[in-house]
């Protein structure tokens, strides 16, 4: 790439070769092809132009930190936050019923979660038969302790792996968890989570079906 060279005028007329260290220049504005860059703004000049951001190879669009997609998701697909800074395209589930909470400790996106405390929430499990397995919902994304979750009761929930469409899923004995394996083991309770709708998608449909003696 061909560098070019910058001149300024001494006092007494003399052109001088600028001295990056020590010169700056400040341009208020400029024209390249049709887009002009003037103050805060970036603006196509030519008759409904578009303005085309492109990065190269495997880069990243950021702006203001945050990181978009590096393709288009599918038809009536959403963009979502992972709320650290990048975002990615998902399903929109339009039927989910959610409530805000505060996390009674740090929770993952698609945690089972039941209510440890007044408005806070913590991770539900199968072992045994007490608050902890009193599922009602799940978590939409993840959560550090103290922080705000919001938590899905009903509808279609993506986000879970491995499930088999058309199993009924069950919390599990695992904090957090769900399972295809209905709970065994003397005083765990069976709780129904919903049926796998994908490998990936739940549809939540939570049943208390009893402890086990």
């Amino acid at each position: 790439m061909a560098q070019i060279k910058l001149l300024k005028i001494a006092a007494d007329g003399v052109p001088l070769e600028m001295d990056t260290a020590a010169d700056e220049i400040t341009l208020l504005s400029g024209q390249f092809g049709n887009v002009l860059a003037s103050g805060n703004s970036i603006v196509s000049t030519d008759t409904d132009g578009n303005l085309i951001l492109t990065p190269d190879g495997a880069g990243d669009l950021v702006l203001d930190g945050v990181n978009w997609p590096q393709a288009d998701g599918s038809v009536n697909q959403v963009i979502t936050t992972d709320g650290a800074g990048q975002l990615s395209w998902a399903n929109n589930f339009a039927n989910q019923v959610f409530n805000s909470y505060t996390a009674d400790e740090a929770i993952a996106a698609v945690d089972a979660l039941y209510i440890s405390a007044a408005d806070s929430v913590s991770k539900a499990s199968a072992a045994g038969g007490g608050a902890a397995s009193r599922l009602m919902g799940f978590a939409l994304a993840g959560a550090i302790d103290t922080a705000p979750v919001d938590v899905v009761s009903e509808g279609v929930l993506t986000g879970f792996s491995g499930m088999t469409p058309g199993d009924r899923m069950f919390l599990s004995a695992t904090a957090g968890a769900v399972t295809a394996t209905r709970p065994t083991g003397t005083g765990n309770t069976i709780v129904m989570a919903g049926y796998a709708k994908s490998a990936t998608d739940l549809h939540i449909h939570i049943e208390q079906l009893g402890r086990l003696a």
